[in-house]
């Protein structure tokens, strides 16, 4: 993956290549905001989609 122009820490190339594999394999992807909602509610959410779905929240910066 040769997008990255800058020097980033490996721990941060890593993550990004293991979401850039996971949108390219997947069938179908969401990109949401979660600014503004509680801990709580999202935790209830993130419970009830674990089986079906993998949730990954990151900084926007590390998604442009």
């Amino acid at each position: 993956m040769a997008l990255l122009t800058k020097r980033l820490p490996e721990w941060k190339t890593k993550k990004i290549e293991e979401l850039y594999q996971k949108i390219i394999s997947a069938n179908t992807i969401a990109l949401v905001d979660i600014k503004g909602l509680p801990t709580s509610q999202f935790a209830s959410i993130r419970q009830k989609l674990r089986e079906n779905i993998d949730v990954f929240v990151t900084k926007k910066s590390m998604i442009k």
